[in-house]
């Protein structure tokens, strides 16, 4: 039995580190807008490099949203984001986005598709771009943390 476990049944936990993530982001108050899933036209090597693709994708948007609101390092687009794929399917992120209020749905559309594309330097890179209704998007993208493993949550994260 590991540490972990011991720690769970001593505090009688019944919910996964994914579940408590998910509670907290519900009971914080962030309103997200939008479920975004950005996919990689050609395999990056390793969490590595698909880590620093995915930061050139947030400091490309944030600048694009923000321009010198973002260079002083007041503003910034709320984004939880979780990359998926490493071992055995197609890698990608899936993220809740919190559009910033200063621009239409279209526009906001617009850009994340532009900055990703720029990033990823090919015009082949998937970018599917939804309404989020409700937590259960959280719940979805949260699926792959386990009970040690974390490594997939980017560190690209803002809230």
């Amino acid at each position: 039995m590991t540490n972990l476990e011991k720690i769970r049944r001593k505090l009688q936990l019944s919910i996964t580190p994914a579940e408590a993530l998910a509670s907290q982001f519900i009971n914080s108050g962030i309103q997200f807008d939008h479920a975004v899933t950005l996919t990689f036209p050609n395999e990056p090597f390793d969490h590595i490099q698909a880590e620093r693709y995915f930061g050139t994708f947030m400091q490309y948007l944030n600048e694009r949203c923000f321009r010198r609101g973002f260079r002083s390092g007041k503003n910034r687009v709320k984004v939880f984001a979780i990359q998926e794929g490493l071992q055995y399917k197609r890698n990608h992120y899936h993220c809740a986005v919190q559009r910033p209020l200063h621009l239409s749905e279209d526009e906001f559309k617009k850009r994340i598709k532009k900055c990703w594309i720029k990033a990823t330097k090919d015009c082949h890179a998937i970018v599917d771009i939804g309404e989020y209704y409700s937590s259960g998007w959280l719940e979805y993208i949260m699926k792959e943390i386990g009970h040690r493993d974390t490594t997939g949550i980017s560190e690209h994260c803002y809230w």
